[in-house]
């Protein structure tokens, strides 16, 4: 906005006459009514008479000047109607700039609104689509680590089912090689006992010293029969 020009409307003011040193005369300083005479006063007249004129000069040659600058800034000085038209102008300017800084900022208002409310809709449709990617790779894995699971459920189960059939067919096989030995021990108790029988009664036909050797060699051989059986069941069972 530009600042209006100064007009001058008023009329040509009266330019103002100042007196001239020659125009003033000093022959009525005296009162000019020839009053009583006195010599004193008379000695002072031409003393004043140059004093005055010394001040009349500085009022001259100083203050006309200035009163003719004085004079000349006033003829181009706004009047009061120029003052009332500037000051209208001024407000009607400052109405409309109002106006436009007032529009100027509804619309970029409603730009803004606009954008803001355009970008949350972007930032919840790539939020919408990243929930689906996230739930859809969560139920993929989820399907992933069912089904592995379930592999290694079922593998665990197999080895469970078969380290169980492994161990009922040892059991059974200890079993059986546990009651072959005992009927082996049996067997070998008895013919044993049939030997030890047999002696004692050749024995009582015939008693000798070798008798106590006799008994003592039958039950070495008993119990050396026994720990035979006995490491052949524990290496069995290895």
């Amino acid at each position: 906005m530009t600042a209006p020009s100064r007009k001058s409307t008023a009329g040509a003011r009266p330019t103002r006459v100042i007196a001239s040193r020659s125009g003033i005369g000093s022959e009525n300083l005296d009162g000019g009514d020839g009053g009583p005479h006195d010599p004193g006063m008379e000695a002072r007249v031409p003393r004043l008479e140059g004093d005055m004129s010394e001040v009349k000069g500085l009022l001259y040659n100083q203050v006309l000047p200035l009163l003719h600058r004085i004079d000349e800034r006033l003829n181009h000085t706004a009047s009061k109607a120029d003052v009332a038209t500037n000051t209208a102008e001024l407000k009607a300017e400052n109405a409309q700039t109002r106006s436009d800084l007032t529009l100027s900022i509804n619309q970029l208002r409603s730009d803004v609104s606009t954008e803001f409310w355009q970008f949350r809709g972007e930032v919840s449709n790539e939020f919408g689509k990243f929930r689906g990617e996230v739930t859809k790779q969560f139920s993929e894995v989820r399907a992933e680590t069912s089904t592995e699971y379930g592999k290694i459920r079922a593998e665990i189960a197999e080895i469970s089912n078969s380290i169980q059939a492994d161990a009922n067919q040892s059991r059974t096989e200890v079993s059986g090689k546990f009651a072959e030995v005992r009927s082996e021990i049996v067997e070998v108790r008895m013919e044993m006992s049939t030997r030890l029988i047999g002696i004692q009664a050749e024995l009582a036909e015939r008693p000798t010293r070798s008798y106590l050797w006799v008994v003592v060699g039958v039950m070495v051989a008993t119990v050396l029969a026994a720990a035979i059986g006995g490491a052949t069941l524990v290496g069995m069972l290895k």
